[in-house]
């Protein structure tokens, strides 16, 4: 393969789409990613090889802070095995059909699946081809870690607040 330059790769700040799901609402990753954090899963929904990656990113779904996460599966081939994917495999989370894999060719996706992570700034903090179990338990890893050192930098920060709002008391 060769080295495109303008590929969303780790560090690089992700180019924004919007699809319609499959039940006709419209999903824009520029307000997904307004949560925190975006993960994006592109596949083939005619390739079953790869359940394990759905199943960990339902599992994600279910797990991780719904006010912090959102999950985004993309589905590259045909909208109606894409539709009776969703429905075999009791996807939690909201798939978007790429139709003409134009989002796809946009990234730069070479292989399925390929899942992104990004934060809230659109910044690509890890990208993962294959089904590789151990790299779905590091990305999760990954996201469990900077929702932690969020929530201790927004206590940090609440705290130096009201210590900084409390009036200093009066020496007599």
């Amino acid at each position: 393969m060769v080295f495109d330059r303008s590929s969303i790769n780790v560090g690089r700040t992700i180019q924004d789409f919007g699809l319609g799901d499959l039940s006709g609402v419209y999903r824009n990753t520029a307000k997904l990613r307004a949560k925190g954090w975006l993960i994006i899963v592109f596949f083939d929904a005619s390739f079953s090889g790869y359940s394990n990656v759905i199943d960990a990113l339902k599992m994600w779904n279910s797990s991780l802070p719904a006010d912090k996460v959102t999950i985004l599966g993309v589905g590259i081939g045909k909208r109606e095995d894409l539709v009776q994917f969703a429905a075999a495999n009791s996807v939690n989370f909201p798939l978007v059909w790429d139709y003409d894999d134009y989002v796809a060719a946009t990234w730069s996706v070479s292989a399925l699946p390929t899942i992104y992570l990004m934060d809230a700034g659109g910044r690509v903090l890890a990208r993962l081809t294959g089904a590789n179990d151990a790299d779905l338990a590091e990305a999760k890893a990954v996201i469990e870690t900077g929702i932690a050192k969020a929530a201790e930098k927004a206590a940090a920060e609440k705290a130096a607040a009201d210590a900084a709002a409390t009036p200093a008391v009066a020496r007599t």
